[in-house]
């Protein structure tokens, strides 16, 4: 996605944000920042946290994605700006698309896909690979 206004239209068509277990989530793009911390947890647990970056992950081409909610429940605000990458939302739900080719084809490469551990199998993984 290429601009803030194709990214609030994907939210649109997945419905909006979704609650689960009575905390409002919001899917958005996400800076990798954002993201690292869940991905150490559930990909790489007791490695180092530099074991969870990808060489690829300051490629311009890739794209983060993230499902957010904030410490009481609350839905996380869309950011203004798809590069803002400061927000007080926790990251439950993360995945990451590198440029790629496929039977020399334009392709989607889908890595370091996590979901907390609280929220496995409700849902979060499948709306995050629809939005993005």
């Amino acid at each position: 996605l290429s601009s803030m206004a194709a990214t609030m239209l994907a939210v649109v068509s997945v419905g909006g944000p979704a609650t689960v277990d009575s905390q409002r989530i919001i899917f958005r793009r996400a800076a990798v920042e954002e993201i690292i911390g869940l991905r150490h947890e559930v990909l790489r647990p007791g490695k180092p946290l530099e074991a969870a970056s990808f060489p690829e992950d300051g490629d311009p081409r890739t794209r983060h994605f993230g499902a957010f909610v904030d410490g009481q429940g609350n839905g996380a605000n869309v950011a203004e700006d798809a590069d803002t990458s400061a927000t007080t939302a926790r990251c439950v739900g993360c995945l990451t698309l590198l440029s790629s080719t496929h039977n020399g084809a334009a392709a989607w490469q889908l890595r370091g896909m996590a979901t907390s551990p609280s929220l496995v199998r409700r849902g979060v993984g499948a709306r995050l690979l629809k939005f993005a």
